[in-house]
């Protein structure tokens, strides 16, 4: 393995983590339909992403120690990345109809 293939197999797995979670934050996202998520529900995909990752990372530490950083770093990225587009989506949602065209009036 090298470390470029450890970069990219890490933002991968850094974006598989992230879906449990992104998921259940679109069908909150959209309106009349977030009688179906939960607290109960977050704790959830927040524990099967948390396991995931670790997983991922205990493989990469077990299978190539040369570029575990790497494979861990790439995976963070990856990660707060696809967070940060779905808290941009989420503070459009919230502003909807308040401000058409980015424009206060």
């Amino acid at each position: 393995m090298n470390q470029a293939f450890a970069i990219v197999l890490g933002a991968v797995c850094g974006v598989i983590g992230a879906i449990p979670s992104a998921v259940l934050f679109e069908r909150a996202n959209k309106r009349g339909t977030n009688h179906s998520v939960s607290v109960g529900a977050g704790l959830a995909t927040t524990l099967v992403s948390f396991l995931l990752l670790s997983a991922a990372i205990y493989v990469a530490h077990l299978r190539a120690r040369a570029y575990e950083a790497s494979f861990g770093i790439a995976t963070v990225v990856a990660f707060l990345v696809v967070w940060g587009v779905e808290s941009i989506r989420g503070l459009r949602a919230v502003q909807g109809s308040a401000s058409p065209g980015g424009k206060d009036e």
